[in-house]
């Protein structure tokens, strides 16, 4: 799938309303003609987009949609999946023997192998022609089953060669050891898990994992499911899995493979930026035990996976990123203070992940409980939390007696619940009233487990935040030259201080502050009244990875009631294409003015 119908999908799937063809197009730079031969190309695939009268919607639940968009994102390139896994199982490999195992021509797996070495270089990992022999991939062998899982399609392969197999085999091998144990993990880190077994069985023949083992710890219930689940496959598929190789698979599942001094640094960190993150935002956060230990086990867990460089993708990066500013903000600033001490570098994928413990925590809950749900939930700790306190605190007539995902369901007694809440859809699930929502609970879900209950934005509050003099037009090459006009205004204007200004330039280099929908968000706290100083440019640039051309820079003060609702309302604005598409158009102030 191409990156066009990726994004195309994604402006569907954050979109209730029908998008027209032109809105589309407008969006994302091509023509109405070019949109609807993509959207041709996405049906041929998988009939989900639907034409009405006002435009294209996806025929999808939210949660679905959500799962869409995470799916498409994953699809790489038949053909060079097809020459990374000849370069992954077989050592000296010839182009010509390439040529003749994938059937592409000569020509074709000399040119994809050029976008190879650029794709390995990222995973510190080379490809060597060593003469009269062919290529081979050098580097650390954890680096070369990150680089096999992320860019191949591991479950094609390995049944190719595995075809008598039972495909669910080694799924629910590792489901009955998770039972068996009693750890909750999320349906992704088990999907993961289950790769990276595949990868080891590929892998193992030619050359056995090493894990440094020196001051580390193995979690007694991770290291028991690992064995157990080794010991099985090799008994099953007639292997001879190492033994070293549970200590692998322990820290991709997340199995405590960090040294003691490090959970004490870690431990001590997490407090630290806490208290930071409540004196510059006036918060009240380590008064919540559940959140601080919540943030604790899920930033360890992280970190573990980190080590030996697995990460986890977010299929609500993106939704989380934009809808929950100050959630996203916070996280950021934990993680940049793990990563000084540390040097953990965490990807926005697991920001995202952090930043729903904050944004549960942020949610006032309601004493008022009548009926008795359970939450089924396989995204993870973060994500039902965050689902559970949404729930208790827009329906208060509700109680939720637990959160679990659905593989436990199995041996759970369900006299007393009287409905379930779901964030997939699972036909299974005979005995009571099922509700699927989104993982994030959209309005559209609220309204069918109850009446709608929405705490609207006071929009007149924040027309006060735009004025004439903090509106500009300007014609940019690149993110540094935005980033330099806009602190020297903001300098001048005395809203801002030259140590700030810094601080919001290396901010964003290393955490960029783009939302999509052409849009970013740098900000700062300052302790005068809040404000939003707002640039368009004449054309979009990139700012990190996607087009920019809207600047809404957010100056926020803590202390006032609604300094934090900034991004609130940025993002209400931003969630209409119609709107996204006339900010790009605004040339003047007054112009401004009209749309927001």
């Amino acid at each position: 799938m191409s990156k066009l119908n990726r994004e195309i999908l994604k402006i569907l799937a954050e979109n209730n309303e029908p998008v027209s063809s032109v809105k589309l197009a407008e969006l994302l730079d091509v023509s109405p003609r070019t949109i609807k031969r993509y959207i041709k190309s996405i049906n041929d695939q998988e009939d989900v987009v639907t034409s009405t009268k006002n435009g294209y919607l996806l025929k999808a639940s939210p949660a679905q949609k959500e799962l869409l968009v995470f799916n498409s994102s994953q699809v790489h390139d038949n053909l060079n999946q097809d020459i990374f896994y000849e370069l992954f199982i077989h050592d000296h490999q010839t182009i010509d023997q390439i040529s003749e195992n994938t059937y592409y021509n000569r020509n074709t797996v000399s040119n994809a192998l050029k976008t190879i070495r650029k794709v390995l270089k990222n995973y510190h990992l080379d490809l060597k022609s060593e003469n009269k022999k062919g290529l081979i991939i050098q580097g650390n062998e954890i680096n070369i089953r990150q680089c096999m899982v992320e860019n191949t399609d591991i479950d094609h392969y390995f049944y190719q060669i595995y075809a008598d197999l039972d495909q669910s085999f080694i799924h629910q091998c590792i489901i009955k050891q998770l039972r068996k144990n009693k750890i909750i993990k999320r349906s992704i880190e088990i999907d993961l898990l289950e790769k990276y077994i595949k990868v080891s069985i590929l892998r193992e023949p030619m050359l056995p994992i090493e894990v440094d083992l020196d001051n580390v710890s193995i979690h007694i219930k991770t290291l028991s499911a690992i064995e157990h689940m080794i010991a099985e496959i090799n008994q099953h598929m007639h292997l001879e899995l190492k033994e070293n190789l549970k200590y692998y698979l322990a820290s991709v599942l997340g199995g405590q493979v960090l040294s003691y001094s490090e959970y004490q640094d870690l431990e001590k960190i997490v407090t630290e930026a806490l208290e930071h993150i409540e004196n510059k935002y006036n918060e009240d956060l380590l008064s919540n035990k559940k959140l601080v230990n919540n943030l604790y086990q899920h930033i360890k867990d992280t970190c573990q996976k980190l080590r030996i460089n697995i990460h986890v993708e977010n299929p609500l990066k993106s939704v989380i990123k934009s809808k929950y500013y100050m959630a996203y903000e916070y996280a950021t600033i934990l993680t940049e203070k793990i990563h000084q001490a540390l040097h953990y570098n965490f990807s926005d994928d697991e920001i995202a992940y952090i930043a729903l413990h904050f944004e549960g925590n942020n949610i006032n809950k309601s004493n008022m409980m009548k009926r008795k749900i359970l939450i089924i939930c396989d995204n993870g700790v973060g994500t039902s939390v965050l689902l559970k306190d949404k729930l208790e605190s827009q329906i208060p007539e509700l109680e939720v007696v637990d959160t679990l995902p659905y593989y436990m369901l199995e041996n759970y007694s369900l006299e007393h619940i009287d409905f379930i809440i779901s964030t997939h859809e699972y036909d299974e699930i005979r005995l009571k009233k099922v509700f699927v929502v989104s993982p994030i609970l959209s309005e559209g879900d609220i309204e069918r487990i109850h009446h709608y209950m929405k705490n609207t934005i006071n929009i007149a509050y924040f027309s006060h935040l735009f004025n004439r003099e903090h509106f500009q037009y300007l014609k940019c090459e690149n993110k540094e030259q935005v980033l330099n006009i806009l602190t020297k205004s903001l300098c001048k204007d005395k809203l801002i201080n030259q140590e700030t200004a810094q601080d919001i330039i290396h901010r964003e280099e290393h955490f960029s502050t783009e939302i999509g929908h052409f849009t970013a968000i740098p900000h700062c706290v300052v302790d005068k009244p809040s404000f939003i100083y707002f640039i368009v440019l004449e054309n979009p640039i990139i700012w990190k990875n996607e087009k920019v051309q809207i600047i809404f820079f957010g100056g926020i003060n803590p202390n006032e009631q609604d300094g934090k609702k900034i991004f609130s309302y940025i993002n209400k604005q931003l969630s209409n294409p119609d709107t996204v598409d006339a900010l790009r158009k605004v040339k003047t102030f007054d112009d401004l003015k009209q749309i927001l």
